[in-house]
């Protein structure tokens, strides 16, 4: 999990949620979901990466860190889904906004990962 840890914070996302679905399919623990959920978040998958923390949150209830991934996720999500709803309705500035808020919420958002590439693009 050190290991995938460390990719993610290098924006080596498909190689963490490789090392992530190796050590799960043997002995998932809520680290390792976590771990998961940061790959699928920094994807721009925020509906996958919810199902990691709330299934990493039902294992351990008390992992802080995990709470607060799953604020970060719903927060980036919802603000993910309004910039895109203001693209379509040609509100531009308000778009702009909303996706630093993505970027916002997630400070050390490495340069890399897809979902930074997606935010850039978008």
């Amino acid at each position: 999990i050190a290991s995938a840890r460390s990719d993610l914070g290098l924006g080596l996302v498909d190689s963490a949620t490789r090392l992530v679905l190796q050590v799960n399919r043997r002995h998932a623990t809520p680290e390792s979901l976590e771990c998961g959920g940061i790959a699928m978040l920094l994807s721009g998958e925020f509906d996958k990466a919810m199902e990691y923390f709330k299934e990493a949150a039902r294992m351990d209830p008390e992992l802080e860190s995990n709470k607060q991934e799953l604020r970060r996720c719903r927060t980036m999500r919802d603000c993910m889904a309004d910039a895109r709803r203001k693209v379509f309705e040609r509100d531009f500035a308000k778009a702009v906004e909303l996706y630093e808020g993505v970027k916002a919420a997630y400070a050390e958002l490495p340069r890399q990962s897809p979902l930074h590439a997606t935010l850039h693009v978008e």
